[in-house]
């Protein structure tokens, strides 16, 4: 090995070594565009952060949010309900709540374990987790019935008496006090959980609480509760009195770094609140516009023009440092190093390329990613194709991401993209305001329009294509590879109607879904064309009403351009199929995924090899029930890989990424992509040992093809 190259595998090694086991696979996109919750400091090690987010990831920080890791979600995911507790006497040990499941990391994030499996809350969501500042006991935990609490740190648990409803919030203080916000009222215990109380605050009959937060010094005991539609009360006397102290009807959290008792911030959900007296004066310190503006907004706002709301739960305070104050929003995640006077964003790395700003992820992606497109006129340029935040390019290989929807008038989705072959630089994109087809949602019903975009700069302005289509969302689009330069053609799927084809470069649409679907059932989503002998596919999804699904999708074939069109799944009864992919070897050979719904075991992979007069299902519900995630499965895309059709790749909503190199005989779990739902397998051209994953919830992974 050469010295470079020593030295290049050293610093890798140090890198690795100081974030924990390195993955093989690396997160890219432009940072933050979904809900951020929960921000935590620990009191041991301040650079040590944990965050969460309302799409299941769960990320750790160990240089104070300048990067950030997402936890395996085999590990811990999904706990946004319930912000994340560091013990204050052991370094490196955090816990935290996955609905009822009670989880404890002894490695600062990197692995975690049930601390109990008797649980006397059995599958309740916990809320709260709370421990005392100078002791490891009493352990609490706050459901949504009650309030439990452990002598022997999580091994035996104990219902507190007296502690009904839901249990929004506690506070544990030195000396064995601890308070508790429910439904029904404020409670104080000074035994350490023994007995219980409930105060009477005298502010108003009903007054369940919120939210509370405590600190203490050797001279003063300060604790803060929010009581909704009233506001922040204090009491500095252990509850025996309290007052009203800010008056707002839409204070939703309070926070207070431990060891003082004057600092403390609160908020609604669009102001942040700052005391330093212990709550006497408040002043708001967050301003996002205006003469009085402290906040260096987002790229959520400066290009998309989002608006904000502070998320439930999302203010955080660092529990030795009174001035690192943090609020994540639905998009955002802000901070101050000055006690709020300045507010950064802290979801991306910002930079200026070619005299525009970009985003350089630091490991915060949020949002949900469709596909990643290299252009093939321009090889450096690259995309990704987003729900909520439309599309991205790269003009640098994938470092850094501009926001690139310009003129489009629909900015939400770009379900699929396609570039053309004719003309160098021109784009089309399968766009909608609704997001999410064909997850669970926008099966029953949507809300939103959609159609067909082109982009003739690649892909930086984009602007509406064609007539003839309907006012419907647009979720799938292609274009027919045996077309000509002079009469391209192209088809789309508009979902609650059908497809629709142009043979003029999308300037005028017909509607071609003769004998396409069941009757009562017209979601169209993916529509395919048949390289070898032309034919054209489309399958349809699922039609929820409510809990039932009384009418079957499928897939269907056209062998005439559309104007006619012949069920292939004839038997199977699929009521949630979803993607489809054609093997290139061979038309007869078509794999079709889908998803279990309820009352019906149907989740899993389809295959036939007699072009649909026989399928054999490769995958099953039970198949998945080792792998972690529910005991049901909902499958949603298939892909092959290019040039080795017998490397498939299926991906799930909540079972991960699952592989199999011998044309779906035997499977495996891809264990390198740290998140569950999975959209699309996409692979870079000329780069066969590299593939780039797609999800619904934390955009785009890269890393190897073949585990």
């Amino acid at each position: 090995m050469s010295p470079r190259a020593v030295i290049a595998a050293a610093c890798l090694l140090l890198a690795s070594a100081a974030f924990g086991t390195a993955q093989p696979f690396q997160n890219l996109g432009p940072g933050g565009a979904g809900g951020l919750y929960t921000p935590v400091v620990s009191p041991l090690d301040p650079s040590l952060m944990l965050i969460t987010c309302d799409m299941g990831g769960v990320y750790v920080s160990r240089n104070r949010g300048r990067i950030w890791k997402m936890i395996d979600w085999t590990e811990l995911s999904g706990a946004n309900q319930c912000r994340p507790l560091f013990d204050s006497v052991k370094k490196n040990v955090i816990y935290a709540a996955s609905g009822s499941v009670v989880k404890k990391s002894t490695d600062t994030g990197v692995t975690w374990r049930a601390i109990t499996s008797n649980e006397p809350w059995h599958d309740r969501q916990v809320n709260v987790l709370a421990l005392p500042p100078d002791a490891r006991n009493p352990f609490y935990v706050g459901t949504v019935d009650g309030l439990y609490r452990s002598r022997d740190g999580g091994g035996s648990w104990t219902p507190c008496d007296g502690v009904d409803g839901p249990c929004n919030a506690v506070v544990a203080l030195s000396g064995g006090s601890a308070f508790a916000g429910t439904s029904h009222g404020l409670l104080r215990t000074r035994d350490g959980g023994a007995t219980w109380e409930a105060l009477d605050i005298g502010l108003v009959a009903d007054h369940g609480v919120t939210a509370v937060a405590g600190a203490s010094t050797k001279a003063k005991i300060v604790v803060f509760a929010v009581i909704p539609r009233i506001g922040l009360i204090r009491s500095e006397n252990l509850g025996e009195t309290w007052k009203l102290v800010l008056p707002d009807a839409g204070l939703s959290q309070v926070v207070m770094p431990s060891g003082q008792a004057r600092v403390a911030y609160a908020c609604n959900r669009h102001d942040v609140y700052k005391t330093t007296d212990g709550g006497a004066t408040w002043e708001k310190c967050f301003f996002m516009t205006g003469a009085q503006a402290n906040v260096t907004r987002s790229w959520l706002q400066t290009a998309l023009h989002w608006g904000y709301y502070i998320t439930p739960k999302a203010l955080g305070v660092s529990p030795t440092d009174p001035s690192f104050v943090m609020a994540a929003t639905q998009g955002d995640f802000y901070v101050s190093r000055d006690g709020g006077r300045h507010w950064e964003p802290a979801i991306d790395k910002v930079i200026k390329l070619h005299g525009r700003y970009a985003y350089q992820s630091i490991g915060l992606e949020v949002t949900s990613a469709w596909e990643y497109l290299w252009n093939p006129w321009v090889p450096h340029l690259q995309y990704i194709a987003f729900t909520d935040i439309a599309f991205v390019r790269s003009p640098d290989g994938g470092k850094s991401w501009i926001p690139s929807a310009d003129g489009s008038p629909w900015g939400n989705t770009f379900y699929q993209v396609v570039f053309s072959p004719f003309v160098k630089g021109r784009m089309y994109a399968a766009a909608s305001n609704q997001h999410d087809i064909p997850h669970w949602g926008p099966l029953g019903s949507f809300r939103h329009t959609g159609g067909v975009v082109v982009s003739d700069d690649n892909g930086e302005t984009w602007r509406r294509l064609g007539a003839g289509l309907p006012e419907n969302p647009c979720t799938s689009l292609v274009l027919d590879p045996k077309s000509t330069p002079d009469h391209p053609t192209m088809y789309v799927t508009m979902y609650g109607d059908g497809v629709y084809k142009s043979t003029d470069g999308g300037q005028t649409w017909v509607r071609k879904s003769n004998g396409l679907g069941h009757p009562g059932n017209n979601h169209v989503f993916m529509v395919k064309v048949q390289k070898e002998t032309g034919d054209l596919f489309c399958s349809i999804t699922a039609n929820r009403h409510d809990l039932s699904f009384p009418v079957p999708g499928g897939l269907w074939r056209s062998d005439d351009g559309g104007d006619s069109w012949a069920e292939v799944t004839k038997g199977l009864n699929l009521h949630w199929p979803c993607g489809f992919a054609l093997d290139p070897r061979n038309p007869k050979v078509i794999y079709l995924t889908a998803g279990t719904i309820p009352h019906s075991d149907e989740g899993g992979l389809y295959k036939t090899t007699d072009g649909g007069a026989t399928w054999t299902r490769l995958l099953k519900d039970s198949d998945f029930a080792g792998a972690g995630g529910p005991g049901y499965v909902q499958a949603m895309f298939v892909k092959l890989a290019p040039g080795h059709p017998d490397r498939v790749y299926l991906s799930t909503t909540a079972h991960g990424l699952w592989y199999s190199g011998d044309a779906g005989k035997t499977w495996a779990r891809i264990k390198g992509v740290p998140f569950a739902s999975i959209s699309h397998v996409c692979f870079p051209p000329k780069a066969e040992d590299r593939m780039y994953v797609t999800t619904f919830g934390s955009a785009v992974w890269k890393g190897p093809a073949v585990p």
